[in-house]
Formats: C-alpha cells, structure tokens, sequence
C-alpha cells in the first residue's frame, strides 16, 4: 500500500500522509444523496407490496393471516433491502470513482457500515407501512359515522 500511495501521491502532487488521510473522508453529499434515492425507492416499493397485500388479505377477514403475513414481509423485505442497497450503494460508488473496481473503499461506505440499523429501519417501516393500510378501512368508516 507504502508503495500505492506513494504513486498517488507523487501523480497528483500530494504529500503520502494526504493521501492516507484522505481514505477516512467521504463526500458527505454524494452518501446522502445515494442513500436518499435508495430509500425513496424501498418506500414505493413497500407502499405497493403493502396495497397488494391488504387487498389480498383484507382486515375483515381476520388478523392472524395478515398479522404473520406482516411480519414474514417485514423480515425478508427489510432484509433485500439491505442486500439490494448494498449493491445499489457499490454501483454510484464505482461510478463515482470511476474506476471499475472499489477493493478497500467498499468498507468506507456508510450503507456497508450500518447493516443493522438499516436492517431495522426497514422492518419499523414495513410495519408502519402495513399498519396504516389496515387501519385505513377502520379510519373510514369511523369518519362516516
């Protein structure tokens, strides 16, 4: 890597100790703007799963079905969702870079970093989502009351 860097360095004018510490700065922008159009995404796709759930198993028919029907989405859901924005992340990254390869800078990447929290981030999101399907029905008909 001594020797790497020292190439970089020397190619672009830059002290070596710059180029080592440039590896611990991300463009704060570019990460919110790659995870913003992820998560916009997941959300219309969650939002039309959700509709055609709840129109396949409507809250009438009772809530054990779509209770664990629920919770079963939110699961595998949430977790291709991490996966999918894994790669989505590695995608704008590599063509950020553009280099066709990211070696050791998909580590940096905040969507790597964060597996857990997003994994339940997007469980919470798909249970609220689900919920404010089925208690629609309930909310009109209180209304029309």
């Amino acid at each position: 890597m001594a020797k790497l860097f020292g190439f970089i360095g020397t190619s672009r004018g830059v002290a070596v100790d710059r180029v080592r510490e440039s590896l611990d700065h991300r463009p704060l922008a570019f990460d919110i703007v790659v995870m913003l159009t992820f998560a916009f995404f997941y959300v219309v796709g969650t939002e039309r799963l959700s509709e055609n759930v709840v129109r396949r198993y409507p809250a009438g028919d009772g809530w054990m079905e779509p209770a664990v029907l629920t919770t079963f989405i939110a699961l595998a859901w949430s977790a291709s969702g991490v996966m999918v924005g894994d790669q989505w992340a590695a995608t704008w990254e590599n063509l950020r870079l553009d280099t066709g390869h990211l070696s050791y800078r998909e580590a940096g990447l905040p969507w790597i970093q964060h597996h857990t929290a997003l994994f339940l981030i997007g469980v919470i999101l798909v249970a609220l989502m689900f919920a404010v399907r089925y208690l629609e029905p309930i909310n009109l008909r209180r209304r029309s009351l």
